[in-house]
């Protein structure tokens, strides 16, 4: 911190790429935010000005590292496209659950979204819920979420399981996508990631 013993009129500039250019004022505000397109090593400081010219420098202790690259997820995919419901479903159909399988570039926190499909028409851009009024416009597909799965994820291959159930109860008959996004331990966001797979009610 810093204080004047005369009372209240201290200045703050900032140099926070440590090029020495103290190009960032924030006036009589002791704190100072930048954002930075690429990551970097740099050593910040700070320059206090006083009332009566006097100034004082002080750089940080340590060497700061700005992370600004997005963590990756790749090779995103279920190890099944189909979940049944019924323990009695025919060889190719007798799974109750899936994995989603994937990679990450780094370590991060993942959240899986389950997303049904349901059938919407068009209305200036979007894709609607369907209604009488709306029976002669475009058909599309609306994406209603359903549940969501959370991982602390490692770099290198990962996997989730997913029951096929929410809450106790098994999912409805019907397609389904997996929706993948990764933050790492400074915020940075991942793209995007799909999986789409069904869900079959089987009788018994």
């Amino acid at each position: 911190g810093s204080a004047d013993p005369e009372g209240p009129g201290l200045r703050y500039a900032w140099d926070l790429d440590g090029n020495g250019s103290f190009e960032l004022s924030t006036g009589g505000v002791p704190r100072a935010t930048k954002s930075f397109k690429q990551s970097t090593t740099m050593t910040p400081s700070v320059r206090v000005l006083d009332p009566h010219g006097g100034e004082a420098v002080a750089a940080a202790s340590s060497t700061l590292t700005v992370d600004t690259i997005r963590p990756v997820i790749s090779s995103f995919r279920t190890s099944s496209r189909t979940i049944a419901t019924s323990a009695r479903a025919s060889a190719a159909a007798r799974r109750r659950s899936v994995r989603f399988r994937f990679r990450l570039s780094e370590s991060a926190r993942v959240r899986i979204a389950i997303e049904r499909a349901l059938a919407g028409r068009r209305k200036a851009g979007r894709c609607v819920a369907p209604s009488k009024a709306r029976k002669r416009a475009k058909r599309c597909t609306r994406w209603r979420g359903v549940t969501t799965l959370r991982k602390q994820g490692k770099s290198g291959p990962n996997s989730v399981r997913f029951s096929g159930k929410v809450r106790g109860r098994a999912l409805r008959a019907g397609r389904y996508r997996a929706v993948a996004t990764a933050k790492d331990a400074v915020g940075n966001p991942s793209r995007r990631r799909k999986a789409g797979f069904s869900v079959a009610r089987v009788r018994r």
